[in-house]
C-alpha cells in the first residue's frame, strides 16, 4: 500500500515536471517570436532610413534588390522614381 503512494506521488510530480517543461518551451518559442519581429522591424526601418538618407546620391550604383518594391521607391520621391 505505501509503495502504491509512493509510485502515485512520483508519477504527479512527473506530470507536473512535464506540464512546466511544456510551459516553459512554449513561452521561450513566444520570446523568440518576439525578438525575431523586433529585429525585423528595426531592420525595416533602418532600411527606409538609409534610403531615404544616402540612395538618392547612388542612383545608377545600387545594387539589385536594394530598392525592393514601389513602397521603398515612394521613400525616395518622384525624381528617383522618374529615373529608377
Amino acid at each position: 500500500m505505501e509503495h502504491k503512494k509512493a509510485v502515485d506521488v512520483l508519477l504527479e510530480e512527473r506530470r507536473r515536471q512535464l506540464t512546466f517543461d511544456k510551459q516553459c518551451e512554449v513561452d521561450e518559442c513566444a520570446q523568440a517570436e518576439h525578438l525575431h519581429l523586433m529585429r525585423k522591424q528595426i531592420i525595416e526601418e533602418e532600411h527606409i532610413k538609409l534610403l531615404r538618407g544616402h540612395a538618392h546620391r547612388l542612383l545608377g550604383y545600387l545594387l539589385e534588390g536594394v530598392i525592393r518594391d514601389e513602397e521603398d521607391l515612394d521613400y525616395l520621391g518622384n525624381d528617383f522614381k522618374n529615373e529608377f
